[in-house]
């Protein structure tokens, strides 16, 4: 009996408060933390910034974003913090999270991405037919975005991949490490942080990495040569606690729909392709500095020495085949259309 009348009471008070967090929602609008693991007045800082501005004025009487960065969470603690409610939005690294998205992570394989606003808006689509939802079980995404590939830097000429041959290189991740030993180099697996210092004293020759990471690191200074391989790339995405989203209010929940999806995960992809090609721009420019393509010839033989990582993806991870089938119907749409906003 007691039992009995303890759950009346529970639930008589959580649809007393869904009551009142409606009527907060419809008098002031809720305000939600969104927290980002971003330097403040970086560029991706001043980009969410902008957008927070932007979903702000929507329904300012609704739902209104504040953005914290770098104070609610690092890369590592962020997506706990988000699911144990520290903040309620937060932009999250899947690679930061071992063996929860795994098939989340193909974008980390080779010569799947080339163009990170049709690779995002791609991987939100197949998100949306449900074939790694599960994997966004407990943070579920309000949208996602792919990087731009990363490309070999190193501090020595290269003009074939035979030039890499024994060489170190700097990666991040086992995709890396695994692109990188069969093309003939030598994986050394350290943090980004530690890449510059790790090349300036000569304990590795390159970096496998993306020209978006150049100015925030520096590694302009320290890499001269950009061997322009396709090397894989990652992903990321902007998550709600699910304990927090299913507490929202429906008008909430709409309003925050409107102004992510498949909008969001394009302006977050283009964005990061913006950053990658001013970059490679600029640096290009820069005296000393030489950005190379592969031969043709090259070109091939780096398609065949790394196509059997993705066999091997697909092999080892339940229900690969059907994402990287259905991604690759979306992205071959997408640049066959090239659609532009």
């Amino acid at each position: 009996m007691k039992n009995i009348s303890f759950r009346h009471a529970a639930a008589a008070l959580a649809a007393a408060l869904a009551v009142a967090a409606s009527a907060t929602a419809r008098a002031d609008g809720v305000t939600l933390k969104f927290a980002t693991t971003a330097p403040p007045g970086s560029h991706i800082a001043k980009f969410f910034e902008g957008w927070v501005d932007d979903f702000n004025k929507a329904s300012p009487d609704v739902v209104k974003f504040r953005v914290y960065h770098s104070t609610l969470g690092n890369m590592n603690t962020i997506y706990d913090n988000v699911k144990n409610q520290v903040a309620d939005v937060g932009w999250i690294s899947p690679a930061m999270i071992p063996g929860k998205f795994k098939k989340t992570e193909f974008t980390r394989l080779p010569n799947l991405c080339d163009i990170a606003e049709f690779c995002s808006i791609a991987i939100w689509r197949v998100h949306q037919k449900g074939l790694f939802a599960d994997e966004f079980d407990e943070v579920p995404a309000i949208a996602v975005h792919a990087y731009p590939p990363s490309v070999m830097n190193t501090d020595f000429p290269v003009k074939t991949i035979d030039d890499l041959k024994g060489r170190k290189i700097a990666v991040l991740g086992k995709e890396g490490a695994e692109i990188v030993s069969r093309l003939g180099a030598t994986p050394i697996s350290i943090g980004l942080f530690s890449f510059y210092q790790s090349i300036q004293k000569g304990m590795v020759d390159g970096a496998s990495i993306s020209y978006t990471a150049f100015y925030p690191f520096k590694l302009q200074e320290v890499l001269n040569y950009h061997f322009e391989l396709n090397m894989g790339g990652s992903n990321a995405y902007i998550g709600v606690g699910r304990t927090t989203w299913e507490a929202l209010p429906a008008d909430v929940r709409r309003v925050i729909h409107e102004q992510s999806g498949e909008r969001f995960s394009r302006a977050l992809g283009k964005f990061w392709d913006g950053v990658a090609q001013g970059t490679r721009s600029a640096v290009g420019k820069m005296p000393g500095h030489r950005v190379i393509e592969p031969t043709a010839a090259d070109a091939a033989r780096v398609e065949k020495l790394l196509a059997p990582m993705l066999d091997q993806w697909v092999a080892e991870t339940p229900g690969a085949g059907a994402v990287i089938n259905a991604f690759r119907v979306e992205y071959g749409a997408l640049i066959k259309s090239k659609p532009m906003n």
